[in-house]
Order: structure tokens, then C-alpha cells, then sequence
């Protein structure tokens, strides 16, 4: 069983992030009108900046619900907000004017007023543990139905024992991970105790995984992580240089580091895999030295020295 204080909505966020240049024909004027999609409601306008790192670089989208590219920028650029917010049931989207005048939707998660995503990280910022601890062995099992092809049997399941695998690499095999191997109980059931790992049909244009917590009275007793298979059909679909395997390996680490308690650092400069941006880059199989001092912090054994 799985205690905490508080609620944890882990999820890995993800802008189709590539690394275009800036003379990029997607930075240029569409002379498109955005879809305003019924349910949208007001926010507020102004200023705001990608706050990704530089050689990130943040999708805009004619409609959160359908897509439709209109342009990318790298992360820094100053957009504006028109006042119009959607929330498509996974993340919230923000209506901004960009650069060239496109009128477009970006993830609001990746909206800030100011842009800190170069700073330095301070001391503080690195500790990045949530509420989230278990009070004994983590068991967890895999169901690949509804997964891409390829990953729709035992390859599933061997990735996500491989990605817990990497964890334990890390952390010297101190985690209290434990497979059950291939089930058939479903990600989407919250509140059959099982921590079961699989497919989503689609999570939506963002989202390329989550991990979901079940409550009840303040405890939690399971976390299940869901994958969106759209979201790789889709990025694999744009980009085919992006291998599958690869691609959901590294998001399968991501959501594990949740499960294992871990949140996204606050500072968007510190380097971890569990930064909330960059899924699409396929490159955050591999926990940081932080990751690793955050995790010995609460499972290390009594007297680990944590640098």
C-alpha cells in the first residue's frame, strides 16, 4: 500500500519539442485562424515566454483538439496571450499571437510570465520528492492490450521491466520495485489496488504518459500509468527517425520515477528525467545523479550519505 499526504497528479507533459533552426519555415505566417473550441473560456492576456530551455522548441496548434501545425518556436520566445484557456480532459491550452502574428494554441504548462528556464537552479530547488511513499514492496504488472504494434505482447512488457531495471541500476537495487509480470486488470481501474502499467487510446495532443493516482481519504493506495498511443503513433508518424521503442522507453522511466515518488523539478534547468517537457526528444531514459541523490534520500539505506 502506497500513504501519502497530499494528492499527486504525476504526468509527463510533452510539446512535440524538436530541434528545428530558426530560420525554420514553421516560424513563419500561416495566415490561418485558430479553432476556438466550445467549452473555451477567459483567461488572462498579456506577455508570456516559453519558458522551455533554448534548444527546446514549443508546438503551436490551430486547434488543441485535432492539431492542425501551424508554427514552432524555440524555447525564450516572447508570445502573447489572447485571454482564451481549454482544457482538452488531459492539460490546459492558452491562445497566443507569436512572433510572425500566427494566432495559434501551446500547452499552458509550458507558459510562464517570466522566463526562468535559463537560470541556474538554487539549492533548494533540488530536492524534488513528492508526498508520495510506500510503505513496503512496489508491485506492479503490465498489461500491453491496445499498445502500437510491436508493443502490444511480451516486447511491452519486457520494455517496462527494463525501465524499472534502469532505476534499480542506478540506485544501487535498493527500490522496492517488484514485477508481476503481464496482467490483464486495467490502467484506467483506480481502485483495484493493482499498480498496472499500459495503453490509452489517445491523451490527447500533449500527453505523452501518466502516471494516476487512486485516493481515497488522503491514502493512496496505487498509481497507474497510462500511455498514450496516439501521441506515439503521431510522433513517430511526423518524425520516422524517432524509433518506437525508444521513444516509449524513455517516456516508461519518466512515469516510473513518479510512481517511485518523484515529482518535476521546479527548475526547468536542472537536469533530471523528470522534467516536465521534452518527451518527444525520446532522451530522458536515463536517471541524472539527482534523480539517483533524490531517491537514495528516501530509500537509501539509514546512514547513506547524499551529496
Amino acid at each position: 500500500m502506497l500513504a501519502g499526504v497530499g494528492v499527486v497528479l504525476a504526468f509527463c507533459a510533452a510539446m512535440v519539442l524538436l530541434g528545428r533552426p530558426l530560420e525554420s519555415p514553421m516560424q513563419g505566417y500561416r495566415g490561418l485562424s485558430p479553432r476556438v473550441p466550445e467549452g473555451a473560456f477567459p483567461s488572462h492576456e498579456g506577455q508570456r515566454f516559453l519558458n522551455l530551455p533554448a534548444d527546446h522548441t514549443a508546438s503551436l496548434y490551430r486547434t488543441p483538439e485535432e492539431g492542425d501545425l501551424i508554427s514552432e518556436w524555440t524555447g525564450g520566445t516572447a508570445v502573447v496571450a489572447l485571454g482564451s484557456r481549454f482544457f482538452d480532459g488531459f492539460t490546459d491550452w492558452e491562445l497566443v499571437r507569436d512572433p510572425s502574428g500566427n494566432e495559434a494554441w501551446v500547452a499552458a504548462l509550458f507558459l510562464d510570465e517570466q522566463y526562468t528556464a535559463a537560470d541556474p537552479p538554487a539549492d533548494d530547488e533540488e530536492e524534488y520528492l513528492s508526498a508520495v511513499w510506500w510503505a513496503g514492496e512496489i508491485a506492479y504488472c503490465v498489461n500491453p492490450a491496445g499498445g502500437p504494434p510491436g508493443l502490444d505482447g511480451e516486447a511491452f512488457v519486457a520494455l517496462v521491466e527494463r525501465a524499472a531495471a534502469r532505476w534499480q541500476e542506478v540506485t544501487g537495487g535498493v527500490l522496492p520495485l517488484a514485477s508481476r509480470g503481464r496482467c490483464e486488470s486495467s490502467p484506467d481501474t483506480r481502485d483495484d489496488r493493482v499498480n498496472t502499467i499500459g495503453w490509452a487510446d489517445d491523451l490527447g495532443l500533449a500527453i505523452a504518459g501518466q502516471a494516476w493516482p487512486d485516493v481515497d481519504h488522503g491514502v493512496l493506495s496505487e498509481i497507474d500509468v497510462r500511455l498514450s498511443r496516439g501521441y506515439f503513433v503521431r510522433l513517430q508518424a511526423r518524425d520516422p527517425r524517432k524509433t518506437l521503442q525508444t521513444c516509449v522507453f524513455s517516456t516508461v522511466v519518466h512515469e516510473l520515477g513518479h510512481v517511485l515518488g518523484l515529482d518535476h523539478p521546479r527548475s526547468r534547468s536542472l537536469p533530471s528525467s523528470m522534467q516536465g517537457f521534452g518527451a518527444s526528444r525520446c532522451q530522458r531514459d536515463q536517471p541524472t545523479t539527482l534523480d539517483r541523490a533524490n531517491l537514495l534520500r528516501r530509500y537509501g539505506p539509514v546512514g547513506t550519505v547524499v551529496p
